[in-house]
């Protein structure tokens, strides 16, 4: 966990605001938002690739994650599974990463994908590999792979 003035400064550089620029209002507001994702340096790299990627100002990012925060109460509030607990601001970011990502046109085959790319080497995945065994995996996954422009669009989402 970071101090505040180290996570504002992470929030700052993924966000890519150069410090000159960095003005006393989007100071306060990435105050307010590194305090809301608890200072975890996870959660605010998910966050400052949210803003940068989904949005036109840091100022949109706190009504969305809230709103989206608040729908997801019940799911975030179960007991985890193991002694090692982490506070909702990583799950919550990425779920709103991934509602951002459906709305996009080949937003649920991306998710899809990312749901097979868990599974395997990220940085190693031969996409070869991945058409030769169409065959053995589902139908919805045959479908993305076997569609050329389906795949790399859904791909292009992942990165």
């Amino acid at each position: 966990m970071f101090e505040e003035t180290e996570a504002i400064e992470l929030l700052r550089i993924r966000f890519k605001i150069d410090n000159a620029e960095f003005n006393p209002a989007e100071k306060h507001e990435a105050t307010e938002i590194v305090k809301e994702l608890g200072y975890l340096a996870l959660a605010i790299e998910q966050a400052s690739a949210f803003i940068r990627s989904a949005l036109q100002t840091i100022f949109e990012f706190l009504p969305i994650y809230q709103r989206s925060r608040n729908s997801r109460k019940r799911l975030l509030q179960r007991e985890p599974a193991s002694k090692v607990t982490y506070p909702n601001s990583v799950a919550d970011t990425f779920l709103l990463s991934l509602d951002k990502m459906n709305e996009n046109r080949y937003g649920h085959e991306a998710v899809t994908l990312l749901k097979l790319f868990a599974f395997l080497n990220l940085e190693n995945i031969r996409i070869d590999f991945v058409r030769d065994t169409v065959k053995s995996i589902d139908a919805e996954l045959r479908t993305i792979v076997s569609d050329e422009i389906t795949f790399y669009e859904a791909q292009e989402l992942l990165q």
